[in-house]
């Protein structure tokens, strides 16, 4: 390599940036159904797969040689991925140990642990993909993705909003309609709901017909009591799925917002079927027990006092502990009289919430009461 004409220093020895500009430019030239699978499609990717791969005496570097092998199995790797299969994708991405420069193996495989649940093992991967190739968006997005589902949500709100700085205008525009959602998401739970509503429009922009932001401008919407502009929202989010359960939970609210309780049951229980099909996806509804509880004070407003238990009832079979619908439960067979079965479900969630005050207080009422 001595001599080269593409050798920038004094001796005229080829460097690895050199040689990584020379390669890279030379894919480049090639049509696009030529160049190599390995996908060198930016620089900084050409500058560590191609030359290390092609170039064995590059071993003794701190980075050591991408084999062929290696990228194969990756590949591999990534047709499980595809398949959903992230049990299997994760056997095959364990290869990019033996070389921490492949930034996309690391942040496919921080995707197939976000997937398994892996949370905190995935941030580890993102964190690596970061360091190999900090302008890359997308692993900013996954890397706040997975704070945000460990709770840490202001360290997640950076990673939303570093994602967006790094966005290019190349990007598509689901990504970019995803992390502006997604930043939304965090004001909306730290109670800035305006700049919620900012991040939502942006990202409708992008995506006229992005369900999950329209529900959520939707949910601030209708707490503002602008049941006009939010029955817009839900529609529009129905119109493209029908069998949204945010949407569906959404207008139920709104209807009973409105006083129009049969109709509003009539939405929630179209949601509860939705939730309790097989292809229900917990993201479109995090809490779906809220979904029995505004369906229970519907048709106890309606005096549909029994049916308004057995709402109560089925939501504490999927979940035995909530306190609140326990205390909700509570509340209506205090107010229909009948204490010793309210008394029961004050006790049960004092059981595990010894500290709740309102429900201490609420079952002292109910003993001074009965006394």
């Amino acid at each position: 390599l001595k001599g080269h004409k593409h050798a920038t220093n004094s001796e005229r020895y080829v460097t690895v940036d050199s040689l990584s500009n020379y390669v890279y430019d030379t894919i480049m030239q090639l049509p696009e159904d030529k160049r190599p699978k390995q996908r060198p499609i930016r620089k900084i990717e050409a500058s560590g797969n191609i030359v290390l791969a092609f170039h064995p005496q590059f071993a003794n570097l701190n980075t050591p040689p991408i084999s062929f092998d290696l990228l194969a199995t990756i590949d591999k790797g990534n047709e499980f991925f595809d398949k959903k299969d992230y049990q299997n994708a994760l056997r095959y991405y364990e290869g990019i140990t033996q070389n921490p420069s492949l930034a996309q193996a690391w942040s496919k495989k921080g995707l197939a642990l976000n997937n398994l649940g892996k949370n905190e093992e995935a941030i580890n991967c993102f964190d690596m993909c970061i360091g190999l190739d900090p302008t890359n968006a997308e692993c900013w997005e996954y890397k706040g993705m997975c704070l945000h589902n460990t709770g840490k949500k202001e360290e997640a709100l950076k990673c939303f909003t570093t994602s967006i700085d790094l966005t290019k205008s190349t990007d598509s525009n689901l990504s970019k309609c995803n992390r502006w959602f997604a930043k939304g998401m965090c004001q909306d739970e730290k109670g800035l709901k305006d700049d919620a509503l900012a991040c939502y429009d942006r990202s409708l922009e992008f995506l006229p017909e992005a369900e999950l932001a329209l529900c959520k401008k939707g949910d601030i919407l209708l707490n503002r009591e602008n049941y006009e502009e939010a029955d817009k929202c839900y529609e529009k989010a129905l119109a493209t799925d029908p069998n949204l359960a945010l949407a569906l939970y959404g207008k139920g609210n709104l209807l009973k917002g409105q006083n129009k309780l049969v109709e509003a049951v009539d939405y929630y229980d179209k949601a509860i079927k939705q939730m309790n099909s097989k292809n229900f996806r917990k993201v479109n509804l995090s809490n779906p027990d809220i979904v029995y509880m505004q369906k229970a004070f519907a048709l106890y407003d309606l005096k549909k006092y029994e049916l308004a238990l057995e709402t109560l009832n089925a939501a504490l079979v999927l979940s035995p502990k909530n306190s609140q619908v326990l205390y909700a439960k509570g509340m209506f067979l205090h107010n229909i009289m009948r204490y010793d079965e309210a008394l029961e479900c004050y006790d049960a969630v004092l059981a595990f919430d010894p500290n709740n005050q309102d429900v201490i207080n609420t079952r002292q009422t109910l003993l001074d009461v009965q006394n």
